[in-house]
């Protein structure tokens, strides 16, 4: 096992960088409406900057807008504390070849003379926005606490590179990088995937193309409120989907729309919404954790597949 630590709240950028707790913000629903003081820090930082909804513009305009590192720099400089990440050993920009070009990747090395187990990690950004550098906390903070390689994988964007762009470099930075450890100082039978929002939609992707193509499965997955399914009309997006948790339910129709194009809402593809695949969940499940605000989609998502194998599994089957 990777020891990756259990405790993963509303992202681990903003965890890494204000020291938060994940247990204190992965609450159960019923407390969904109650939301944890330091988490509303936070949401108010991001609604004084006046955040543009994104449904709103562009998606060109939207990646300049204001995000929720800019609330979590804000909220640091309010209280006099530095904004710049936890230091790593090593950061290092590279390339793996891709099914269209380059794929770009950033790669953090904790203390240690290795091989180190390995995280291959996607950020989030409703496959529209964000990048490297947004989630740049994530990924040192992430290398630092587990111990591991992080490989932080930036994929091609919605919706220039519609689905299935996203998950195809996905898969394939996760297969070179399993393939080629050492070239990373990393263990190849201790390979994971990792994501956040969208970025755990591609991780559960990677896991399920993994096991139905017969290849070498990811030893973990760690998902954080995974992006998996496009109903928002769940009793979760219905009670917290109007914006006051960063972003509405108009915008994630938006995100779907941009990555999955003018029919979102009739496609039914798993490698898309995974909780549209029909096989066993513990087949690909190892790990989810969901904040308050987002945890319909894991409760959506922990139902479904409880039904389907009647209980977890906490190591892919192979």
């Amino acid at each position: 096992m990777l020891g990756l630590k259990k405790t993963v709240g509303m992202s681990v950028l903003a965890l890494g960088m204000l020291g938060i707790s994940g247990t204190a913000l992965a609450k159960d629903a019923a407390a969904a409406a109650k939301v944890d003081p330091q988490m509303q820090v936070i949401l108010d930082a991001h609604k004084s900057l006046k955040p543009v909804p994104p449904h709103t513009v562009s998606p060109q305009q939207a990646r300049t807008g204001v995000t929720a590192k800019d609330a979590v720099e804000k909220t640091l400089k309010d209280q006099g504390k530095p904004v710049t990440p936890e230091k790593v050993a090593n950061v290092e920009d590279k390339t793996l070849k891709g099914p269209a070009g380059d794929i770009p990747v950033r790669v953090y090395t904790p203390d240690g003379a290795g091989p180190f187990p390995v995280v291959v990690y996607f950020h989030g950004g409703g496959f529209v926005l964000a990048d490297l550098d947004t989630y740049d906390a994530s990924g040192g903070a992430l290398a630092n606490q587990a111990k591991a390689v992080v490989v932080s994988v930036e994929y091609r964007h919605a919706p220039e590179n519609p689905f299935p762009a996203a998950a195809d470099d996905a898969t394939a930075a996760f297969q070179y990088v399993q393939k080629n450890a050492k070239e990373f100082n990393g263990d190849g039978s201790k390979v994971a995937v990792a994501g956040e929002s969208a970025g755990a939609n591609l991780a559960t992707v990677v896991s399920m193309r993994q096991k139905q193509g017969g290849g070498a499965m990811p030893v973990y997955q760690l998902l954080v409120y995974p992006f998996v399914s496009s109903d928002v009309n769940t009793p979760s997006h219905q009670a917290n989907g109007q914006g006051n948790y960063l972003i509405s339910n108009q915008d994630i129709a938006w995100f779907w729309g941009n990555y999955l194009g003018r029919d979102w809402a009739k496609n039914k593809d798993p490698n898309a919404l995974p909780l549209n695949g029909n096989r066993p969940a513990n087949d690909v499940l190892q790990a989810i954790a969901g904040v308050a605000a987002r945890v319909g989609r894991f409760r959506a998502w922990r139902s479904r597949w409880r039904s389907r194998s009647g209980r977890a599994s906490r190591r892919p089957s192979r």
